[in-house]
């Protein structure tokens, strides 16, 4: 309740201020192309990531970046894709669903998606993240571009915050 500009002398506690601070940030770049066929729910190779906390009270906040191909084989064909971001156990923390419509055999569009989720692991143990997908077409397919495909670039970043 005292205006900071009355404060003339004396120290403040450092949790008076706390909080929000980002103490690390780890971000894993896919390199290679993945690529999966319809029907199938699978972990995402190349994007998932761990991370050590330096308090379990601390928060994470989880971002996704993805260049992503969908892929038919007729126009009636609508590729979707279901990407989550999960914990090691499969625990969904947060899910997008992804449509493309083709307007003719044989298309192939290419284009960017984001996801983010704010989690609280409450753990100090190594946690880790991971993005699956589920290709939800009849017949289509969904690939993520890593790096080495050219100068795309899919990938997962975590970032620590105080709590």
């Amino acid at each position: 309740t005292i205006n900071a500009s009355n404060i003339s002398s004396g120290t403040l506690a450092r949790a008076r201020f706390s909080g929000g601070k980002i103490l690390q940030v780890i971000s894993k770049t896919m390199t290679s192309n993945f690529s999966m066929t319809s029907g199938t729910t699978a972990d995402v190779t190349g994007l998932s990531q761990a991370i050590t906390m330096a308090s379990s009270s601390n928060h994470l906040l989880v971002l996704g970046n993805y260049i992503l191909r969908n892929g038919g084989n007729s126009a009636t064909v609508n590729p979707g894709a279901n990407v989550f971001i999960t914990d090691d156990s499969n625990n969904l923390k947060a899910g997008s669903y992804f449509l493309s419509h083709l307007a003719s055999n044989g298309q192939h569009p290419t284009w960017t998606a984001n996801q983010c989720a704010y989690l609280t692991p409450a753990t100090t143990s190594s946690y880790t993240v991971k993005v699956r997908c589920n290709n939800a077409s009849e017949g289509g397919l969904v690939q993520f571009y890593g790096s080495s495909n050219n100068s795309y670039s899919t990938n997962l970043t975590l970032m620590e915050i105080a709590a």
